[in-house]
C-alpha cells in the first residue's frame, strides 16, 4: 500500500439494548482494533449505508464493501486480522446456560406489567413484550438451525406471536421453547 492508499475505516453497525452488539463492540476493543461506532437509529446516514449493503441485521461490522455479522466472533476476527483463539462450549455447558437464561427470562416475563406490554421501549423499535418473546426466539431459531432449517435475519427480526398477549402468554411460550430445547 503507497502512503496515499489507506486502509478501509472499520465501521460496527450497531443499536442500543442489543446485547450482542455490545458484546462485538468488546470484542474489537480488548483487542486494540480501531473502529467507528455507528448507532443505526441515531444515525440517518449510518442506516442508509446499511440499507445500501442490502443488509437489515446488526450488529454488521463492515471494511469497506465487505462485512460479516458480529454475532460470529470468529468472522470478526477473520475481518479485522486477529487470531481467534474462543473454544467452543461442551453441550453440557451450553445447555447449562441456555437453561439459567430461559429460566431468567421467563422469571422476568411473569413480572411485566400487562398494561405494558405494548409500549416501545426508549431507543428501540421494539416493543416489551417483543423484546420478551425475542429471548425466546433466539433459543428456538438455535434449535431450529439444528434440525436443518437456516438460521436467517428474520428469525431474529420476528415479533412476538399473536397469542403472546399477556405477562403469563409469554411465560407460556417460553416454557413451550424451553421443553423444545430440552428435547433438543
Amino acid at each position: 500500500m503507497t502512503d496515499t492508499q489507506t486502509e478501509p475505516e472499520l465501521r460496527v453497525y450497531w443499536q442500543p439494548g442489543c446485547s450482542s452488539c455490545l458484546r462485538t463492540k468488546e470484542f474489537l476493543t480488548r483487542h486494540g482494533v480501531p473502529f467507528v461506532s455507528i448507532d443505526v437509529l441515531a444515525d440517518e446516514r449510518g442506516f442508509r449505508e446499511l440499507e445500501e449493503l442490502g443488509v437489515r441485521m446488526i450488529p454488521l461490522v463492515a471494511k469497506g464493501k465487505e462485512y460479516v455479522f458480529g454475532q460470529i466472533l470468529k468472522d470478526v476476527a477473520r475481518i479485522v486480522g486477529i487470531d481467534f483463539d474462543r473454544k467452543v462450549l461442551p453441550p453440557s455447558e451450553l445447555k447449562a446456560r441456555i437453561d439459567g437464561i430461559l429460566a431468567g427470562a421467563i422469571r422476568f416475563s411473569a413480572q411485566l406489567p400487562g398494561s405494558h406490554l405494548g409500549d416501545m421501549l426508549p431507543n428501540r423499535p421494539r416493543s416489551l413484550r417483543d423484546l420478551a418473546s425475542h429471548i425466546f426466539q433466539i433459543v428456538d431459531a438455535f434449535v431450529d438451525e439444528t434440525e436443518g432449517t437456516p438460521l436467517t435475519e428474520e428469525a431474529y427480526l420476528r415479533p412476538a406471536p399473536p397469542h403472546a398477549c399477556t405477562a403469563a402468554d409469554l411465560v407460556a411460550s417460553g416454557r413451550e421453547i424451553r421443553a423444545r430445547f430440552d428435547s433438543w
